[in-house]
């Protein structure tokens, strides 16, 4: 049998025939996000996922922003992001999945 070959994420059931896109899709078991705005700290794991998602994030620098984190100097334009944000510094995980719970 010829074709491509199938590629396993070690960490879940994800799979695919591109090489590259398990390389992405393994970066969110990791961490690692090595795509970033050129204007600010936002990064992430896959150049088309930048290009897709820089469109409108690029939205958030020409915005007047009014909220200030005390913490790092992050401004947002509403309060329900700063909120957001502030998970960040204090560890909280107030979201739960839908699915299984789990808070993040």
């Amino acid at each position: 049998m010829g074709g491509k070959r199938l590629y396993k994420c070690t960490d879940c059931e994800y799979s695919t025939r591109n090489k590259q896109k398990i390389t992405w899709h393994i970066r969110i078991h990791t961490g690692e996000k090595p795509y970033s705005c050129e204007q600010c700290s936002y990064t992430c794991t896959d150049p088309s996922r930048l290009k897709v998602r820089l469109h409108f994030h690029m939205r958030v620098h020409q915005e007047e922003k009014k909220y200030l984190c005390p913490e790092c100097g992050y401004k947002c334009k509403w309060a329900t992001q700063l909120k957001y944000h502030m998970t960040k510094h204090t560890g909280d995980k107030p979201y739960a999945c839908d699915e299984c719970g789990l808070p993040y």
